[in-house]
Order: C-alpha cells, then sequence, then structure tokens
C-alpha cells in the first residue's frame, strides 16, 4: 500500500512544545521585497496527562509565525493563551468538552456551549493579530 501522507504523524505530536528559531536551510534566495510575518492557527495539543483527544480539532491552538525580514527567517511557535488552555493547563488534564470528544464529568461554557480551543484561524486586523475558533469572540494575541 503507498502512503499519500508520509510522516504527517509528526502533525499530531503527543508532546507538543513551543519554539522558537531561525530557519537556517533555505535554498536558493529570499527576494529583499519579502519583508514581514506570515501566521497560521491550528490544532496542536492534543492531550493532556494521559488523556488523548477523540478528534484532531479538539487540539488547543498554536500560533505559528514566520517572519521575513532583511533575507533572514525567523520561525516562532507559541500555545494561544485562552481561559481554556489556562484551566486545563493548571488542572493538569482536560476540563472541557470538545468537538469530537466527550468524557465523564466534562464541562460546558455556561453549561450550553463549547469552550472554543481557538484554533481555526489568525488574522491582523486594526495593528492586532486576533485568533479565533470556532465559537465565542477572537483573542489578541
Amino acid at each position: 500500500m503507498q502512503d499519500y501522507a508520509p510522516h504527517i504523524e509528526r502533525a499530531f505530536s503527543f508532546m507538543p512544545t513551543e519554539q522558537s528559531y531561525v530557519v537556517e536551510d533555505i535554498e536558493g534566495e529570499i527576494p529583499e521585497f519579502i519583508r514581514g510575518t506570515y501566521f497560521m492557527n491550528g490544532p496542536a495539543r492534543f492531550s493532556r496527562g494521559s488523556f488523548r483527544y477523540n478528534h484532531w480539532l479538539d487540539g488547543d491552538g498554536m500560533i505559528c509565525a514566520l517572519r521575513f525580514e532583511d533575507g533572514r527567517v525567523e520561525f516562532t511557535s507559541r500555545f494561544i493563551q485562552s481561559a481554556k488552555h489556562a484551566a486545563e493547563e493548571e488542572a493538569g488534564r482536560p476540563l472541557f468538552r470538545a468537538f469530537g470528544t466527550a468524557f465523564e464529568s466534562d464541562r460546558l461554557k455556561r453549561g450550553v456551549m463549547l469552550e472554543s480551543p481557538i484554533n481555526v484561524s489568525v488574522y491582523s486586523y486594526a495593528g492586532r493579530v486576533l485568533a479565533f475558533g470556532e465559537q465565542g469572540l477572537p483573542i489578541e494575541l
């Protein structure tokens, strides 16, 4: 059987880490006019302790940034510090029901809705960078 997605498992790490580094291995040259920051948001934390989420969309959001300046490229990744993320980090376990994961003693925000993992998109608006999830308001980074 042919593997149509080689190494995809690397995208679903159960040992997530935040990183910052200069990208050294660049083929060719970066044109002088390429400047600025490219942001990406997506699910990145797929477990807490021994608990694993049932669906990849349940992972807490992580912002990745590629910064281009003066022919240099820097990469940075950080978890979005939402109220959900902070509460679950402090508890050391999941607290809130997720899109594809329900569990005994899970909670809903205000008893009626999911607490967003803020893992869908990121936009620059009015000089600010905002991270979005499927539910609720965006978070300013």
